[in-house]
């Protein structure tokens, strides 16, 4: 098959094609709704096997739909999916030498490891027979360090570290991910026992494991079935036996809820806990390799296939779109259930795929821009902002190394201009401090739009919000004390970082649905490496479920900080710039985040529901700023 053939599924009118049917759209259900239309496909596997080959890009190696590069994150999955599915992968050697970029390792970044790469690098080099050359000295005798994260921003894997065959670990995720590298790549651990120990003191009577950051956040509340499944391959991984297996067993199989999926936990209220492919192929696989299997395993395999679309792919939830990552995680689990019978071929039903898909009325909306906690200022800084097209600043007013002008003046200055410009003020919260699920210390955690309103009754509003922001609370307290009463104001709330992935999940999935969890992502930051979903790839999952925002991180006056305003934006469909209609924008999906990436900024990003992307690409020069 060709490397990239150009794939045209959603389109606007009703007629057929390839098996595809496209409704015609429907009436908006209120004023502020879009139309939306139904499209229909007869999938099955070699649907999936078409989906995956289509994000082979000219190099051989695979990279998100729409994108130029093919970074690890994106190759590793697609590679793993097609070979559970029996298809040789094209190129399979350009593959494997295109396919290992990540853009951390650039210039400017914050970081230089990540455990999850060093995982995926070992696992890309195994499937594709390269064992042992993913360029770390994997193979060699290492030894288990455990570090305190402490809370920080990253958790640093230093170079040093890796030259010396030292794995550092703060956590069960990243105990898993250099525990599972170095085995695959036929490595030894020599201090086994300093792991070990690790897991042995978080798991529960009932044979759960908690991710947490000391033994005493070792509660039921915080168990999560991918920190037990994790934990289980480690102890595998090591030769050890699994403790409490058959409580362990009972526990994962008791997060399948009745449509067939599992959850990450068996009760939790949250909004967050939700049957999701990423948790059902984590259970699936630590049952497989317990010698046990779901109650359900026909409900399981029926869950799993209700996730195919249209497109042959698999979202994360039933009706979410398709990508490599929940693809991969719904065949490897498919392959698992039903590795007596065929395997994930034979697995993936023959059906009428459906899903909805947004309709953008031509000259409904006019197409207006964002950018938050840029630079402060008066004057000078609107007309520089004017100057960039950005109707809507939510500006940075603890600016280090930045003159403090109030907003006040900008919002005279507008109004005295009659400039289609909005301008609100969003702090970093630096003092704001809270413990994720499993008691790990996070800072760096909020930032919200003030009110614009200076009362007496707001200011006593903001104290409150602030004094309790600032006392360490637990998620579930710092949810309903700080974020859920804020975001009932009218506001974006969302953390720079979230610290890994199953955190993640939890905390943006609980903004979900009307949920009281964070309601927006970072998807550039005013940093090099400029794009970071590319940074942290498992945001890409809430692209078209959340607002994908750009943060500026102001540091500095605007004339010295033009490069990252004009690096990224948020374009939002609305028919005013205003903060009420930017929020609804926000709430109906009608944003996107645009990056110029690379040296030349020719490297084009836009995230966004796809409906939404599609229409600003072809109106692109009513908003091109550069």
């Amino acid at each position: 098959m060709p490397r990239h053939v150009p794939f045209v599924l959603w389109v606007t009118v009703t007629f057929l094609f390839g098996g595809n049917r496209l409704e015609a759209a429907q009436p908006p259900a209120s004023a502020s709704e879009d139309p939306v239309e139904t499209i229909e496909a007869q999938v099955d596997a070699q649907s999936v096997v078409q989906y995956l080959l289509r994000h082979q890009k000219e190099n051989g190696a695979f990279g998100p739909m729409g994108h130029q590069h093919t970074d690890m994150a994106w190759n590793y999955p697609a590679v793993c999916a097609l070979i559970l599915l029996g298809v040789q992968v094209p190129r399979a050697d350009d593959c494997f030498r295109n396919g290992q970029d990540a853009l951390y390792k650039h210039p400017g970044s914050h970081n230089t490891n990540f455990a999850w790469d060093i995982y995926q690098r070992a696992r890309l080099a195994e499937c594709l027979n390269h064992r042992g050359e993913e360029g770390l000295n994997l193979a060699d005798t290492w030894t288990l360090q455990y570090q305190d994260r402490k809370g920080q921003y990253y958790f640093r894997i230093p170079d040093n570290l890796i030259k010396k065959r030292i794995a550092p670990f703060c956590d069960i995720p990243t105990l898993f991910y250099w525990v599972d590298a170095i085995v695959t790549s036929g490595g030894r651990i020599q201090n086994p026992d300093e792991g070990l120990k690790f897991l042995r003191s978080r798991q529960l009577p009932n044979g759960a494991f908690v991710d947490a950051y000391r033994v005493e956040d070792v509660t039921e509340d915080n168990a999560h079935v991918m920190a037990t499944a994790q934990a289980v391959s480690v102890f595998q991984l090591l030769g050890d036996k699994v403790p409490r297996p058959n409580e362990c067993v009972a526990w994962i199989r008791s997060c399948q809820d009745a449509s067939g999926g599992f959850r990450w936990h068996p009760s939790h209220t949250c909004p967050s806990n939700k049957p999701d492919v990423w948790y059902t192929w984590a259970a699936v696989h630590a049952l497989a390799s317990l010698d046990a299997k779901p109650a359900d395993v026909n409900g399981c395999l029926e869950w799993l296939n209700s996730l195919q679309n249209p497109d042959g792919g698999f979202g994360d939830r039933p009706g979410w779109n398709s990508r490599l990552y929940s693809t991969y995680y719904a065949v490897h689990a498919m392959s698992i259930l039903n590795a007596s019978a065929g395997g994930a071929r034979a697995a993936v039903t023959t059906k009428t795929a459906t899903a909805t898909r947004k309709v953008i009325p031509e000259e409904k909306y006019q197409i207006y821009q964002a950018s938050f906690k840029t630079p402060p200022g008066g004057p000078e800084m609107v007309e520089v902002a004017r100057k960039l097209r950005i109707n809507f600043l939510g500006v940075k007013d603890n600016s280090p190394n930045t003159p403090s002008v109030p907003i006040s003046v900008a919002r005279s200055y507008i109004k005295e201009r009659g400039y289609p410009m909005e301008v609100v003020s969003i702090p970093e919260q630096y003092g704001h401090q809270l413990k994720w699920v499993g008691g790990h210390p996070a800072n760096h955690v909020a930032n919200f739009f003030l009110p614009l309103d200076d009362s007496p009754e707001v200011r006593d509003f903001l104290a409150a919000v602030d004094g309790a922001g600032r006392q360490g609370l637990p998620w579930r307290d710092y949810v309903e004390n700080v974020i859920r009463p804020v975001v009932q104001r009218g506001s974006l709330f969302y953390p720079e970082l979230d610290y890994e992935m199953m955190n993640a999940y939890i905390v943006y999935d609980d903004g979900l649905e009307e949920g009281a969890g964070y309601n927006a992502v970072i998807g550039g930051l005013g940093w090099p490496i400029w794009d970071w979903i590319r940074m942290f790839p498992y945001r890409e999952r809430w692209v078209g479920k959340l607002p994908i925002i750009v943060d500026a991180d102001a540091h500095g006056e605007i004339a010295k900080w033009l490069e990252p305003l004009d690096r990224q934006r948020v374009l939002y469909l609305a028919k005013s710039y205003d903060l009420p209609h930017f929020l609804e924008a926000c709430r109906q999906g009608r944003t996107v985040c645009v990056i110029r990436g690379g040296q030349n900024k020719d490297e084009m990003a836009f995230y966004g529901d796809p409906a939404v992307v599609e229409y600003v690409k072809q109106h692109q020069s009513e908003w091109q700023w550069w």
